[in-house]
């Protein structure tokens, strides 16, 4: 009931000499947001996240949330038939796997932010299989990776287990594709991929879709194979409407990789005014836009981060007759979410984007 004092004194030590520390543990996670993608305007629905460490177990016990399921899109991780929103993971080993669960999707355009923390382990390597289109995008593991699918009317495409987080050893990969953009150049779209670890590839196939589910190869070219390469490939026969990409390599074993899927939309007669970005997520400081319908004039263009604050002003003089606009970020421009703001000439459009 009253204030008293504890005395520690020398002859209570043991013998010898310790030294007590307390190690200090780096936060490890991987979490999978679900969106809505509305030509670049996107909601979130739904998302799960796995807290990963040393210290947990991949059991389920009372360190897992199960899910409890919205009326609209679910995201879930299914772990040993049961379905959670969060779980508590044990340190990432090869051949580790996370499966995604999808319910009460619709037909419509969606994206994945996969936002991993703190993984990159020496020699692993993260991939997003998608057992609909047989694409594996390879995943950055300590940064947040975008990736675009859509929801149709066949049935692998609203299927549950529709999409896995897969771990393996960067040893038995051939080539990594580091940066894959397409873009609109004139009349045309450039398609561009960067590539790393590139040993004993045959060649790349482009291959173009007009529904981003049915692909077709229009290009075929082959590898340098030198430690870094980048490919750039113009396709002039592109359609009205959005046309997507993927790279596909096939080594000289026959095996085969996929890039993510990337698209372009080429819009017929005049259409609604419209900013698209790429890429997006944004690597850098240069800030590469299409500028749709947007007639010739002076223009403000001004970045916010996520707590509105106003990081980048700049004036640009846009001409009709060109798509294409670039700004260089020089200052304050870090990793996160930002809106874009074009105003001028009496229009103002606002478009989301990522800076990895």
């Amino acid at each position: 009931a009253s204030a008293y004092n504890i005395t520690f004194k020398e002859d209570i030590k043991p013998s010898g000499n310790s030294i007590i520390s307390a190690p200090i543990r780096i936060k490890q996670l991987l979490q999978a947001n679900l969106f809505i993608n509305n030509n670049g305007a996107i909601s979130l629905m739904d998302g799960i996240k796995a807290d990963i460490g040393g210290g947990f177990s991949n059991v389920l016990d009372d360190n897992d949330a199960y899910k409890i399921s919205n009326s609209s899109e679910n995201v879930s991780l299914k772990r040993n038939g049961k379905l959670l929103s969060v779980e508590r993971h044990n340190t990432i080993t090869a051949n580790d796997t996370f499966y995604l669960d999808l319910s009460n999707m619709k037909t419509q355009n969606y994206q994945w932010q996969l936002n991993m923390e703190n993984l990159d382990q020496p020699g692993l390597r993260g991939f997003l299989q998608d057992n609909f289109t047989n694409a594996n995008t390879s995943l950055n593991l300590n940064g947040i990776n975008v990736v675009d699918f859509n929801v149709n009317n066949v049935p692998g495409s609203y299927a549950a287990g529709r999409f896995i987080v897969v771990f393996t050893q960067a040893k038995v990969l051939s080539v990594t594709f580091t940066n894959v953009i397409a873009y609109l150049q004139n009349k045309n779209i450039k398609v561009e991929w960067k590539v790393e670890n590139e040993t004993g590839i045959k060649q790349y196939e482009v291959e173009r879709s007009a529904d981003g589910n049915s692909y077709t190869r229009v290009n075929t070219t082959a590898a340098k194979n030198t430690p870094v390469s980048l490919y750039i490939w113009v396709d002039a026969n592109a359609q009205s409407g959005y046309n997507y990409y993927r790279i596909k390599s096939i080594d000289i074993n026959g095996k085969i990789e996929y890039s993510k899927v990337v698209k372009v939309l080429i819009e017929t007669g005049k259409g609604s005014p419209s900013i698209l970005v790429y890429p997006n997520p944004v690597t850098g400081k240069i800030i590469s836009m299409q500028l749709n319908n947007i007639k010739t004039g002076n223009y403000s263009l001004q970045l916010f981060n996520e707590a509105g604050q106003l990081i980048s002003i700049e004036t640009i003089r846009h001409n009709a007759a060109v798509s294409s606009e670039s700004i260089e970020i020089n200052k304050r421009f870090a990793a996160g979410k930002y809106d874009m703001e074009l105003s001028g000439e009496g229009l103002k459009l606002t478009t989301p984007l990522i800076k990895k």
